[in-house]
C-alpha cells in the first residue's frame, strides 16, 4: 500500500502500549518513516503532525477489541481520540487492523458509522485475513474486498445525495448577506454565499441556513458553534486558528485606509493663492524699499519728507499703474526707479494674472492625506471592530498614530459608518469591503474619500470550515475549478449590482449649489480685506508723516 499510494510515512496507533511493541516487531523492516502512538497517549502537540511530517501519510491503526456491552462508547471514545490524533489529516488513507473472533462485519459496519461521522473515509479493514472497506453514501455499507485493487479503483464521491451542509446567513456584504425583494422574500447575496451555494447544487449537498441573529455581530458564538460542529463553514472572514479548519486560499486581500478627500480652498483664497507666502513678502519688502529710496531723494531735494506720495507712488508702479506721474525732474535716480519698478510691476502683474486666470477655470484643493504621517496632522479618528484590532496589534501592524486614535465599536455599526463614506473619520478595513462602499461614489465629479497608498496588512481570504469534513479536498478542487474556469471572476464581478438592488449600497449624487459661480461674493473677499489694509496702511503714513512735520517745525523754530 505505501508503494502503489506513494505514501511518505506511516504512523502506527495502537490502543495499548502491548500492541504498540507487537507493531513495531511487524513493521520492523517496513522502509517508510515510522511515528508511533497510542490512544492512552496524553502529550500536547500531538495533532502538529502534519506540520512535522507532511500530509503523505497511512495510518496503521492496531485494536484489539473485546466483546463487552459498552463496546459503542468505546469506539467513539476511540474515534475521538484518533480525531485529536489526525487532526488536518482526516482525509489520508487509513488501514484499520482489528483483532476480533466473531461478528466482523458487525464490528466493521459499526466502526464505518463512526467513521463517516468523524470524516474519515479512505478506510480499509483488516479482520483476520479478511479486508473490508465501506461506503458512505447513500448509505453506509460495508464491501468486503478480495484484493486492495478494489480499494484503489474507488472513486472520489460527486454525488452526495442531500447531505447537509450547514451554515448561518451573516450581516457581512459584500460576502454574504440578505434583503427582502418586493414581494417580501428574502434573497440571499455575496460572492461567499454563491461559492458555496454553487458547491452545493454542484455535488448535491442540502442547504441548512443554521439560526443566527443577523442583526448581531457578534462571531465568537458562530465560531464556537463551529468548533462544536453545530456548523460546517462559515460564509464570513474569519484569522488563521488550530481550532477550526481553512479552506485553500482565494486570493489575498491588503488592510487599506480610506481617507477624506482634500477639500476646495475658500473662494476668497484664489486672490492670495497664485503667489507663495514668500513672494509676497518679497513684493511687500520691495514696496517699503523703493518707498523710503523714493522718499529720501525727496528728502535730499527738498528738505521736506513726503513718504506718502512715495508710498503712492511705488505702489501705483509696482501694480503696473505707471500713468501717474507725481514726481518731476528728480534726474537720474528718479528715473531709474521709475524703470525699475515699470518692469517689476509689468512681470508680476502679468504672472498674477496668468495664474489666477488659471485657477479660476479649475477648482484647486487642500492638501491631500496621501500617507499614514499626514493622517498625525488632522485629527480624524478610525473606528474599528475589536476582534480585527487584537489581530493587527498581534501582527504589529499598527502605528502609534492609528493606535491613539481608535474608537471601538461593532461590525454592523462600522460597516455603516463606512456605508455613508463619513468624511469625518477615516476608515480602515479589508480592501474588498472598502472597494464595496467605494462603488457609492462612481458618478461623482469630485470623491467624497479616497484610498491611500501604504497597504497596512495582507490576510488570505479563505472559508473558515469545521474539522473533519470530509468532503474538504473536493472543496479545495472545487475552488481551483471555479477560478480556472473564470466564474469566480463572474462571481465577483456582480458585486456592485447586487449591491445595488439590495440597497445595501446606493450611487450618490452631486450637491447641487445655487451660488457656484464664480462671481459669488465669497470670491471679493480678499480684494475687500486688501483695500481696507490699504486705507488704513495710508492712514497711518498720514498720521505718521503729520506728526514728523509738527517736530520737524518746532524744531527748525528752536534752531
Amino acid at each position: 500500500m505505501n508503494k502503489q499510494l506513494n505514501i511518505e510515512w506511516n504512523l502506527i496507533v495502537s490502543n495499548s502500549c502491548e500492541n504498540k511493541r507487537e507493531m513495531e516487531d511487524l513493521l520492523r523492516n517496513n522502509e517508510k518513516s515510522i511515528v508511533l502512538k497510542t490512544l492512552t497517549d496524553n502529550e500536547e502537540g500531538e495533532n502538529e503532525l502534519n506540520l512535522l511530517f507532511g500530509y503523505n501519510v497511512m495510518t496503521i491503526i492496531f485494536h484489539d477489541l473485546k466483546f463487552e456491552k459498552v463496546y459503542l462508547q468505546d469506539l467513539e471514545i476511540i474515534l475521538e481520540k484518533l480525531v485529536n490524533i489526525l487532526k488536518f489529516m482526516h482525509f489520508t488513507t487509513i488501514l484499520w487492523i482489528l483483532d476480533v473472533e466473531t461478528e466482523q462485519v458487525k464490528y466493521v459496519q459499526k466502526i464505518s458509522e463512526l467513521c463517516w461521522h468523524q470524516g474519515f473515509v479512505r478506510v480499509v479493514f483488516i479482520c483476520k485475513q479478511n479486508m473490508y472497506t465501506y461506503t458512505p453514501l447513500p448509505i453506509v455499507k460495508v464491501l468486503k474486498l478480495t484484493s486492495l485493487k478494489q480499494f484503489y479503483k474507488l472513486k472520489d464521491i460527486v454525488n452526495y445525495h442531500q447531505v447537509a451542509l450547514r451554515f448561518p446567513i451573516t450581516s457581512s456584504p459584500p460576502r454574504c448577506y440578505r434583503y427582502t425583494d418586493p414581494k417580501g422574500n428574502f434573497v440571499y447575496a455575496g460572492y461567499f454565499y454563491e461559492i458555496l451555494m454553487i458547491f452545493i447544487k454542484q455535488y448535491n449537498f442540502k442547504f441548512i441556513e443554521y439560526p443566527s441573529d443577523y442583526n448581531s455581530n457578534n462571531k465568537e458564538v458562530l465560531l464556537q458553534d463551529l468548533v462544536s460542529n453545530k456548523i460546517d463553514a462559515l460564509p464570513f472572514m474569519a484569522y488563521h486558528n488550530r481550532n477550526y479548519a481553512a479552506s485553500d486560499v482565494l486570493w489575498n486581500v491588503n488592510v487599506v485606509i480610506m481617507v477624506p478627500n482634500a477639500k476646495p480652498i475658500s473662494k476668497y483664497l484664489y486672490f492670495v493663492k497664485p503667489f507663495k507666502h514668500q513672494i509676497w513678502l518679497l513684493y511687500l519688502l520691495l514696496v517699503i524699499i523703493y518707498s523710503l529710496l523714493l522718499g529720501l531723494v525727496i528728502y535730499v531735494k527738498n528738505k521736506k519728507m513726503d513718504f506718502s506720495k512715495s508710498l503712492i507712488y511705488v505702489l501705483s508702479l509696482s501694480i503696473y499703474q505707471h500713468h501717474l506721474n507725481i514726481f518731476k525732474n528728480f534726474g537720474l535716480i528718479s528715473n531709474l526707479v521709475y524703470i525699475l519698478l515699470f518692469l517689476f510691476g509689468f512681470i508680476m502683474v502679468q504672472m498674477y494674472l496668468c495664474k489666477l486666470s488659471s485657477m479660476l477655470v479649475l477648482t484647486i484643493y487642500e492638501p491631500q492625506i496621501e500617507t499614514v504621517q499626514d493622517i498625525s496632522a488632522t485629527d480624524l479618528k478610525v473606528f474599528m471592530y475589536k476582534p480585527d484590532l487584537k489581530h493587527f496589534v498581534s501582527k504589529s501592524a499598527l502605528t502609534s498614530i492609528i493606535l491613539e486614535r481608535i474608537i471601538l465599536t461593532d461590525g454592523i455599526d462600522l460597516d455603516n459608518k463606512r456605508r455613508s463614506l463619513n468624511a469625518s473619520y477615516f476608515h480602515m478595513g479589508f480592501e474588498d469591503k472598502i472597494n464595496f462602499f467605494l462603488l457609492q461614489q462612481k458618478f461623482l465629479k469630485v470623491p467624497l474619500v479616497q484610498l491611500i497608498h501604504p497597504v497596512i496588512l495582507t490576510e488570505p481570504i479563505f472559508f473558515t470550515m469545521r474539522h473533519n469534513l470530509p468532503y474538504i479536498q473536493l472543496f479545495n478542487r472545487y475552488l481551483k475549478y471555479l477560478a480556472d474556469s473564470g466564474l469566480l471572476q463572474k462571481i465577483l464581478q456582480n458585486i456592485e449590482k447586487d449591491g445595488i438592488q439590495s440597497g445595501e449600497i446606493y450611487y450618490f449624487k452631486d450637491k447641487e449649489e445655487l451660488n457656484d459661480n464664480l462671481l459669488s461674493l465669497e470670491y471679493f473677499y480678499a480684494p475687500l480685506v486688501l483695500y481696507i489694509c490699504g486705507i488704513a496702511l495710508s492712514f497711518i503714513a498720514f498720521l505718521m508723516e503729520i506728526c514728523f512735520n509738527k517736530f520737524y517745525v518746532k524744531l527748525s523754530r528752536i534752531k
